[in-house]
């Protein structure tokens, strides 16, 4: 799990492709996002470390995979760290069904 002590979380749903590298090329759906990470519901695992794109419409994060999970039922929940200059901002780009999961209180 990411460290969220200073990061908003929010829940979402927002189709995205997943890009990186010359082997990766898919769908999935945007599940949650903060300034600092994101995971993605896929249908195909991704190596943890690798280096991704994720493109929304026009807009695109850049990131690490740090975690990439399957649950049986849905698929593969792929977290990303997003890299420091692909902070995400939702002045920026704002996913379909927004709703903010947590916010720090720390100073």
């Amino acid at each position: 799990m990411f460290d969220h002590s200073s990061d908003t979380r929010h829940l979402c749903s927002e189709l995205v492709r997943i890009l990186g590298g010359p082997s990766i090329s898919l769908y999935g759906n945007l599940e949650e996002i903060g300034e600092r990470s994101a995971v993605v519901l896929t249908e195909s695992p991704l190596q943890r470390r690798s280096k991704v794109i994720i493109s929304c419409g026009m807009n695109k994060l850049k990131g690490t995979v740090e975690t990439c999970t399957l649950d049986k039922t849905l698929g593969y929940y792929v977290q990303v760290r997003l890299d420091r200059n692909s902070r995400w901002n939702p002045r920026w780009f704002t996913p379909k069904h927004l709703y903010a999961l947590f916010r720090s209180v720390a100073a």
